[in-house]
């Protein structure tokens, strides 16, 4: 469902080979592996700070390349204007420290 709206919102577009896309989050596991599917010319890579997370993910990718980093988005370990596209899935909202909502 996430790489479908990605590609539907022109994310894919316009990357040359071999282009580093980055996933923040890796939890909801079908959008990396999607890429993987269906983008030929990318580079994907997946960073989280759960190790569980990404070992998960590296243990049912079927062999296909693919890039994991155990880190913190809030402290990306790249080196600037290294990484072509960048998302996230399921992270953003970790980064309150008391609910906006209460």
């Amino acid at each position: 469902m996430y790489y479908e709206v990605l590609r539907n919102l022109g994310f894919f577009d316009n990357l040359a080979s071999n282009s580093i896309v980055l996933q923040l989050g890796v939890d909801h596991r079908q959008s990396l592996r999607a890429m993987i599917e269906r983008q030929i010319n990318i580079q994907p890579i997946g960073l989280d700070i759960s190790f569980e997370s990404l070992l998960f993910l590296k243990n049912n990718c079927d062999g296909k390349s693919l890039g994991l980093i155990c880190g913190d988005v809030l402290a990306l370990p790249f080196p600037e204007k290294s990484v072509d596209r960048m998302f996230e899935v399921g992270v953003v909202e970790h980064f309150y420290e008391e609910d906006p909502f209460l």
